[in-house]
């Protein structure tokens, strides 16, 4: 429906790309592992990483059994929790979408820092030595300043999607960044970085795509690349994070019965309209259909915590009743 607030700049919301399939070859790799440990080496290159000590929550997926290969390669002092999978108890108040229980384990055992991946370890979400739980916006800005220092961020440009914070584009732009926005799926924001031949994308939720070595997000990569940056820098992940200010962000679903077009829906217009000069351009606004479920969702950012509620609450109320009421 609406965006308000900083440009999203000149590429937002770009479908994927219209490919023809092609045949694809099918191989048994037995060495699997020992191949994906070389490619973390390389990443890695002269970085040593092996005095931090770091919690990571598998989720009872994926990474699981990598992390017993992880420590003995690097020297990393790992403490592992949530990675005993039995085939049922995949990403069960476990992972990326339980930070808190992250947050208490790196504080509890006084680590440097902590990471927590989804079951299919394609997502990462950080945490700080201080507990400070950092999703993939704050990801995206410490590996984009890093690439950009080291003139190595393609075409000075990060893909991302429109539920990024509003503090991630001003922290990029702080530092002569570009950033590009789509629509909200990881395969918007590969198609945008394979057309445009940029190196860094990601999600929020803390999918990362480091096309410089690999093609899909693979959360232990990353983490690893954080890691390596904390090396390189000597800083901590805390220190890095202050690349970044995140805007307070409230996020409301509204079930709904109909997906009415805007147009067609004057006051919920009007409503939205009368938020955007409340935030006065010191905000955004972004309302959407979901494509798969009966809901709208709201997403307001702004300085203000109690503003954002207030604004929220008050086109979830008109979205409410003008979309479950049958058409006049």
């Amino acid at each position: 429906f609406s965006k308000s607030g900083v440009s999203d700049g000149p590429a937002q919301q770009e479908g994927p790309a219209d490919t023809q399939p092609v045949a694809g070859n099918v191989k048994d790799e037995k060495e699997a592992s020992v191949l994906y440990l070389q490619c973390i080496k390389d990443m890695l290159g002269d970085a040593d990483i092996s005095k931090y000590n770091v919690v990571i929550d598998c989720a009872f997926g994926a990474t699981s059994h990598l992390s017993p290969g992880i420590s003995r390669e690097f020297g990393l002092n790992i403490i592992s929790k949530n990675d005993t999978p039995d085939g049922s108890n995949i990403n069960k108040e476990a992972g990326s979408l339980f930070p808190n229980v992250l947050s208490e384990h790196v504080i509890s055992h006084k680590c440097d820092c902590g990471f927590a991946f989804d079951g299919d370890g394609d997502r990462v979400i950080a945490c700080d030595e201080k507990g400070q739980v950092l999703d993939g916006d704050f990801i995206l800005a410490i590996i984009g300043k890093y690439l950009y220092d080291k003139g190595r961020l393609n075409k000075n440009s990060i893909v991302t999607t429109l539920m990024s914070n509003l503090g991630l584009e001003m922290a990029v732009s702080q530092w002569g960044g570009r950033l590009i926005k789509t629509e909200v799926g990881d395969k918007y924001v590969l198609d945008k970085m394979i057309k445009s031949k940029l190196n860094l994308g990601g999600e929020q939720s803390g999918h990362i795509i480091l096309m410089d070595h690999t093609t899909t997000g693979d959360g232990l990569l990353v983490a690893l690349f954080l890691l390596k940056i904390m090396a390189e820098e000597s800083r901590s992940l805390g220190q890095l994070a202050r690349c970044m200010y995140k805007f307070p962000q409230v996020l409301v679903n509204v079930d709904v019965k109909y997906k009415r077009p805007r147009e067609d829906v004057p006051r919920l217009t009007k409503v939205i309209s009368k938020a955007e000069g409340k935030l006065g351009g010191k905000g955004r606004i972004y309302v959407r259909y979901s494509g798969t479920e009966g809901k709208l969702r709201i997403m307001i950012e702004g300085q203000n915590q109690i503003q954002i509620k207030e604004v929220a609450d008050d086109i979830a109320a008109v979205a409410r009743e003008e979309l479950n009421k049958e058409a006049t």
